[in-house]
Parts: structure tokens; sequence; C-alpha cells
């Protein structure tokens, strides 16, 4: 048997030229990537913004996934595993899936359109006590409040991403019974993408999985889970249903879960948590940013505390460049010391690359923010196939989030940074925060979430950094220490008190359930 070689850090390797893949026909992969030769223009047309840059694509200096050793240990759900969700161009028109809720699925199987496994229509109530009843097994039960998290945060993800994000291979099957309860409980929906090979059923690997539009998780759900289990689940904000965009999100969650795989990065926060408000409102401590619901897609929190907000763009709307305004405008507003706060658009097209840079020259030069303090400097643009560039490869440009921001003068406007580098070499991005503690509170309070990769929430348990909740349950009971009962009869006793160490034992503890994930 031939021995398999060790997996090695990124540091350690050398490029390796990637093969070249078949000419595409006009219509493939190839051709919607293929840089048009309009948005290069000349020097004084790119200083001006009004076009972008040449491209950073060079694939013949990437690793392939399998090379790099990555940080998810979960056999068939590591990045080398997972399908490419760009790549291998699973999307129909438009980017949406085919969905299929509990509800529908009812009526399908009324009309004699189709049928369902028996683990997916059961009874609503018996589903509902299915996903709420802790397990025997202690991993059972977290694997469900990770899924739960996870779905509310990073909103739409394939099963394999979900079994990186929970730690639990088998979420990679829908009749695993944490997604089949999850399902006939209304609490989740099964997806499966569009295609005209699709085998027409969400039973494989490459099932979709989303929040349904159901009260059941604050109905249902939340009153049966003690209050670590709830921020496992929400972090202490409301369920809520928003509009859903399938290949937007789960290339986000691909993202988060590719730079927690293979960057150094404190932590990772999907949609949900980066709210304008939580980024630069009531997250930092400040008053609250109320009336504006934008959301940045994920959020990659360097070791430092620094955020680096990413806003990924497949398509230009109207509204582009209105966005990228409020994102210069709220950088403007909110110092890079106190709030750590940077954003890097990732476009998807050369199309949409070409607007992006345009936007956010124009956005830097209406607000340009403080001498000391640029928002040119906290803005950045980079494309996909910059850092990925072809199925399952990666460059070095990721490692650090390399992309251009406009800080530079006339013709070389454009110029390359490291988002990830906090001072190692003349591409970083240093950040010295006013309060150091403050931003890097993010990373251990992270470890609490669900919705964390669970690689990064072990991490945090092993350092001894991440919050207990419990504590504050004792404090608004009145009591600083886990309650022991007096012994009925204390004569028989012996002298040892009750809930005190006995041989192997220890002594009493906190409930396994208060502890959330940890």
């Amino acid at each position: 048997m031939t021995e398999q070689a060790t997996p090695t850090a990124a540091s350690d390797l050398e490029p390796v030229p990637a093969e070249q893949p078949t000419p595409a026909e006009p219509w493939g992969l190839a051709t919607r990537f293929k840089t048009p030769t309009s948005t290069l223009g000349d020097p004084h047309q790119v200083a001006s913004g009004r076009h972008t840059p040449p491209e950073r694509f060079d694939p013949d200096n990437s690793w392939h996934f399998s090379d790099l050793a990555s940080a998810c240990t979960v056999e068939g759900a590591d990045a080398a595993s997972r399908h490419d969700p760009w790549w291998d161009d699973l999307w129909g028109a438009g980017g949406g899936a085919s969905w299929t809720s509990a509800t529908t699925a009812a009526r399908h199987m009324a009309a004699g359109v189709g049928e369902l496994p028996t683990q997916l229509a059961m009874p609503e109530a018996e589903a509902i006590e299915s996903f709420c009843s802790p397990s025997s097994k202690r991993a059972a039960w977290g694997s469900r409040l990770a899924l739960a998290g996870s779905l509310f945060s990073w909103r739409t993800m394939s099963a394999q991403q979900a079994a990186a994000l929970t730690g639990d291979a088998g979420l990679t099957s829908p009749l695993h019974p944490a997604v089949s309860a999850g399902f006939a409980s209304h609490l989740l929906d099964l997806g499966v993408f569009v295609s005209g090979l699709n085998r027409a059923s969400f039973l494989t690997g490459e099932t979709l999985l989303r929040p349904s539009r159901s009260t059941v998780y604050d109905e249902e759900i939340a009153p049966r889970l003690t209050m670590p289990e709830r921020v496992a689940v929400t972090g202490g904000l409301d369920w809520v249903h928003t509009a859903q965009w399938d290949q937007h999100n789960v290339l986000a969650t691909e993202l988060g879960l590719r730079a927690a795989e293979y960057a150094e990065v404190g932590t990772v926060l999907g949609e949900r948590f980066c709210t304008v408000d939580l980024l630069a409102g009531s997250g930092l401590g400040r008053t609250p940013i109320v009336g504006d619901q934008r959301s940045a897609d994920l959020c990659i929190v360097r070791p430092d505390g620094m955020r680096v907000a990413i806003e990924i763009t497949r398509t230009i709307s109207k509204t582009f460049t209105n966005k990228v305004r409020k994102w210069a405008q709220l950088l403007a507003e909110r110092p890079m010391a106190i709030s750590g706060l940077t954003v890097v658009f990732v476009v998807m097209t050369p199309t949409a690359r070409a607007a992006t840079y345009q936007a956010i020259a124009a956005a830097c030069k209406e607000f340009p923010g403080a001498k000391a303090d640029r928002v040119a400097a906290r803005m950045g643009v980079a494309s996909w196939r910059e850092w990925f560039p072809s199925r399952h490869r990666i460059c070095d440009a990721f490692f650090t989030l390399r992309a251009d921001r406009p800080i530079g003068r006339g013709a070389e406007l454009w110029q390359p940074a490291d988002f990830l580098d906090s001072g190692s070499s003349n591409l970083a991005v240093p950040f010295t925060a006013r309060d150091r503690a403050a931003m890097t509170a993010v990373i251990s309070n992270a470890a609490l979430l669900g919705q964390t990769p669970y690689w990064l929430r072990q991490r945090g348990q092993e350092s001894g950094d991440v919050p207990a909740m419990w504590p504050l349950l004792l404090r608004d009971a009145g009591v600083t220490s886990v309650p022991v009962p007096t012994p009925a009869r204390p004569n028989r006793t012996k002298g040892r008190a009750l809930g005190e160490a006995v041989g192997a034992a220890g002594p009493t503890g906190v409930p396994v359930r208060l502890r959330g994930l940890a």
C-alpha cells in the first residue's frame, strides 16, 4: 500500500503550474471570465478610476486545496472535497436553487406528485420533540445547536458546508436526524441546484439548506433552550426572515470557510452578525444605528481585532453605487482606531469588476476621511479568480486577502494591500486599536456561537478566553457558586459535604446544558 503524503502548510510549498483546461465553448466559464479589453484603458483613465487596472490572474502560480493542510478535519467536508460553488457552475440563470419546505412537500404528496422518506415525513410535533430533545450523546445535541446557529447566521449553505461548520460529518445527508427533524418541524428547507443534469432529488451530497419562513423557532424551539443555548443559536439577536439570495449566500459561506481553513484569522462572522449596527453602532458600544438594515455578506476578523467586511458583487444593480457611497461614508464617520473596520469588495465578473473600481474611487473622493485616517486606505477590491483561479485552486493572494486600494496618485492610483497582514511587509494594513481588549473580544465571544467553524470554537475553548454564560444565571438567582443542597441526614455523610469530590469523580459542576456549546 502506498504511503499517503502529509499535507503541508502554504508557507512550505512552491507554486505548481495548474493543468490548463480544454478551451470552453463560446458561452462557457472561460468566456464569462475573459477580461474585456475595454476595461484596461490608458494610464490616465486608470488613475481617474474610470477603468480597472490589469487583473492579477495567475493560475500557474496556485495550489490545489488538497496540497494544503486544512483546519477542517471532517471527512468529505474540507475545501478540497466540497463542491466549488463558482467554478463547478452549478447554478441556473439568476443563481437560484429549487427549494422544498415541509409545507410544500405535504401538498405535493397529497396531490400525488412525489413522496418523502419516512424520516422527512414525520409529524411536526414529533419532529419538534426530536430536534429539541438533547441526546444522551452531548455531541449530537451540540450538532443541532450548531446547525441552527449556522442557518441563522449564514442563511444558505450546502450540506457539505454545514458539516464543515458544525464538525458533524453526518450532516452531509438530509436523512441525518438533525436535518430530517429540522425539515419536518418547519425549521429549515431543503433545496437542490438547478441543472438540466440534476437528479431531481435533495437526498444527495449537493443538498442545500436554508431557514424556513416559519415561527417555529420563536414559538417552539427557543422556549425549550437554556440561555447559553439560545446565545449559541442567535447570539441574543432576533430570529428574522430576510431575503434569500441562494448563490450569493453559498459563496459567502464558502469564502468564510476557506478563510477559516487556510488563513490566519481570529474568527469569521456570517451575514446576520455583520449588520451596520453591529459593525459600527451598538456592536462598538455606541449609539445604535437605527433604520439602516444593510449587512456585509461576511466579516473576517484579524487576530488583532481588525474587521474586514466582505461584499460579494456578482452583478451591478442601480443601487450599487449608493451602496459603495454608504460604506465610504460610514468609514469616514467611524475612526479606524475605534471601529477597526475595513471593507473589501470581491467581484465575480469582469463587468462587475470595472464598475466596482470606478464606484470605490468616486466614493473615496467624496468621503476622503481624516488625513491620518483615509477612507481610501480602508476600502479594497479583489476579484474571485485572483484568489481562486480555477476549480479547487488557491493563490497566495488569498492567504493575506490581497486587494487593491485607491491610495496612490496619477497612473499609480490603485495599490495592492494585504488586509490580513498587520505589519510584516510593505503591503500591510496596520491597525492600532484604542482599546485592544474591546476589539479582540469578538474573537473569544464568537466561540460561543454555533455559526463559528468548529475548529475556531475549539481553539477558543482551549485558550480559556471564552466567557462562561452560567455565572450570569447564578448572579441573577442571587448566588455566587453552584448550589449544593444540605444533606437530609447529615449524620450519615461521614463528614463529607454533599457534592464533594469522591475518588476519581470531581466535585459537583455546572449542568451540561448551562454550558452552551462549551
